[in-house]
């Protein structure tokens, strides 16, 4: 154990650990106060690295060094460890014109990006015919789409189509299931009627669920 200094009220206290400086959880909450005290009256006009210009600090864990981004955008092409991405030249998707840039770019202008979605998909996915699956009629689709139908109309139809036979295979499977439970009753009775034994039909369902919940593995 180490004798230790409290850094708030100055009272000795032991420790075990040599980081520790607080003796109690309330130095620990004066010691807050005080500090988000000190920080809301802390001096936040900075200047900046770049152009010498004054700036205010905006969030309360900022500490940036530059006024604005055309600050940092030229600090950042003066570095001499900074490695900008070679010019190249590229052909213009929409206007086949050749120009200059870097990247991935591939348009020429804005006017050219905006008009490159339509043209770009159209030419990059063909139309292909495809047989509507609830009017047998033809329409032309994308091959990258999973369109079934022609129309809204014929979706919907699709739509309550496949509730329809989801419906109808969960109906199929309980009447399986009550099936299969009934054929245990039934086997119940008939069993008990061969050992001379006559015996309800619900009791017969009563006991083979009790025999059932003793007995998981039980087979009849």
């Amino acid at each position: 154990m180490r004798v230790i200094t409290c850094i708030v009220c100055e009272k000795a206290f032991e420790s075990s650990r040599a980081a520790t400086k607080i003796c109690s959880v309330e130095c620990k909450t004066k010691r807050m106060i005080e500090y988000r005290r000190s920080y809301k009256n802390i001096d936040r006009n900075r200047t900046c690295i770049v152009c010498g210009g004054g700036f205010v600090l905006g969030g309360s864990g900022s500490r940036s060094k530059i006024c604005s981004p055309e600050c940092y955008t030229f600090r950042r092409n003066h570095n001499p460890r900074y490695k900008p991405a070679p010019l190249r030249f590229i052909t213009c998707l929409v206007c086949e014109t050749v120009f200059q840039g870097k990247g991935k770019r591939a348009t020429c202008s804005e006017a050219c990006q905006k008009a490159r979605p339509a043209s770009y998909y159209i030419e990059h996915n063909p139309l292909s015919p495809k047989p509507c699956i609830i009017c047998n009629e033809t329409f032309y689709t994308s091959a990258r789409t999973h369109k079934n139908t022609c129309s809204p109309t014929c979706s919907k139809f699709s739509l309550l189509q496949a509730r329809h036979e989801y419906r109808e295979a969960n109906r199929a499977r309980r009447r399986a299931y009550d099936r299969d439970k009934n054929a245990h009753a039934y086997a119940a009775v008939n069993v008990c009627r061969s050992m001379g034994i006559n015996i309800p039909w619900e009791e017969a369902k009563l006991a083979l669920k009790i025999l059932k919940e003793e007995l998981p593995t039980l087979t009849i």
